[in-house]
């Protein structure tokens, strides 16, 4: 099966791309309740929150590739994706390390979203 699949260029590079966005899914969704807790200075709601639109941009950006691709199995994204991907991780972990911490206690959710902080 290994021998098959490295026969092909094109499906070792589509197996690297579908590793590299389910290691780093998982490598994210793991830390949001630790960064949401310790770096942004939120509650747990904070952190379900930002995992509701994590886990909703995901499906969301596929559906639109799949509508720019037409159906079609295509590669020609893959590259753009992972760069996008990887741009809005470290822009992600920019505005965490640049977040204040709330006075008084942790943020809820309208003071979080209240935040200018949230909004970049």
């Amino acid at each position: 099966m290994l021998r098959a699949a490295f026969a092909s260029r094109a499906l070792v590079v589509t197996i690297l791309g579908i590793s590299w966005f389910w290691a780093a899914g998982a490598l994210i969704t793991g830390q949001f309740v630790p960064i949401v807790r310790h770096h942004l200075g939120a509650q747990e709601p904070v952190a379900t929150l930002l995992l509701t639109c994590f886990s909703l941009g995901i499906p969301a950006g596929s559906l639109l590739v799949s509508k720019m691709l037409r159906g079609e199995i295509s590669l020609r994204f893959a590259a753009g994706a992972g760069t996008a991907m990887a741009l809005g991780m470290a822009d992600a972990a920019r505005r965490t390390l640049a977040f204040p911490q709330a006075t008084g206690g942790l943020y809820d959710i309208p003071m979080f979203l209240a935040s200018p902080a949230a909004w970049g």
